[in-house]
């Protein structure tokens, strides 16, 4: 059984002997999930020459950035990765979870009005592998894509942090 049905059952199962609210926790339908094996000379390459001509264009994003690279060279995970510094909570902790990470559920807890699902990892899955979702027009700029590029940005960027290639 797939990961994400074996996740969703786990949930089904806890819903029915606990009656709590159940949140489906499947990939978003926008969300672009390639792992970049075996490519990333040619992603870091990629990144560089995206990251310039963003930073061109948009000063906030070459701004934030240095802000966010700086930090994110202090992690050290194998997929997540630690976001709570750049949102408005940092006294959260919020970790950025790539769409192609699975997932089963290894406890469940309900103390009270808490809830509390153990999720560990199963390794990845995705549909892709290198791909490029953006054109480079005659004149070397990128076409924008507005969904797929601020996908194609932030996994690469936790690609780069994963695999320290930055």
């Amino acid at each position: 059984m797939a990961p994400l049905a074996q996740t969703l059952a786990l949930l089904a199962m806890a819903m029915a002997t606990t009656a709590v609210d159940v949140i489906p926790l499947d990939m978003a339908p926008d969300s672009f999930d390639d792992q970049y094996q075996g490519c990333g000379p040619a992603m870091k390459e990629a990144l560089l020459t995206l990251s310039w001509s963003e930073f061109e264009q948009n000063k906030k994003f070459a701004e934030v950035w240095v802000k966010a690279a700086a930090e994110w060279q202090k992690l050290h995970t194998c997929h997540g990765v630690e976001i709570q510094i750049f949102t408005e909570h940092p006294e959260v902790k919020i970790v950025l979870i790539p769409p192609f990470e699975t997932f089963k559920v290894t406890q469940y807890t309900r103390e009270g009005d808490k809830k509390q699902i153990q999720f560990r990892s199963t390794g990845t899955f995705s549909k892709y592998n290198c791909e490029w979702l953006g054109a480079v027009t005659s004149d070397g700029s990128i076409l924008r894509a507005p969904f797929h590029l601020g996908g194609l940005l932030m996994t690469t960027t936790a690609l780069a942090v994963a695999t320290r290639i930055v």
